[in-house]
């Protein structure tokens, strides 16, 4: 049950949301494996869920630049991808780490009160891992 649900500030010019607000730069580091929790979301409910997840617990960050790679007019539209910010090492993910299953088992948890919040909303449960390379420059 969260403590409470934090409303997300939000500057539309910026391509970064945490709980907090948006920034300008991606606050992941560079050679850690993150968990993608949602990808090809809307701004508006990226942000929602960014303010969700942290209102349970589960820091996250939304980040722009999502591409619908099947090229639909009109799909690449402010998309972002939603990822959980505790990273992991190589040899952690390589070791099955209990974060990783923690991390897994915590957004599973939580994803399924966010599918509860509005009809057709995902339960979180297609998640997967992938290392950040750092920022596109």
């Amino acid at each position: 049950r969260p403590s409470s649900v934090p409303g997300v500030a939000d500057d539309g010019s910026k391509p970064v949301i945490l709980s907090t607000g948006a920034v300008d730069a991606d606050p992941r580091r560079e050679g850690l494996n993150y968990l993608v929790l949602a990808t090809m979301m809307p701004r508006a409910e990226a942000r929602e869920l960014v303010g969700f997840l942290s209102s349970y617990g589960l820091e996250a960050v939304a980040v722009a630049g999502e591409v619908d790679q099947a090229k639909r007019p009109g799909n690449n539209q402010d998309q972002f991808k939603v990822v959980a910010l505790t990273g992991v090492t190589k040899e952690q993910y390589k070791a099955n780490d209990p974060i990783r299953q923690t991390l897994i088992a915590e957004s599973q948890r939580v994803g399924a009160l966010w599918k509860k919040t509005r009809a057709g909303r995902s339960d979180l449960s297609k998640t997967y891992w992938e290392s950040f390379v750092g920022e596109k420059r």
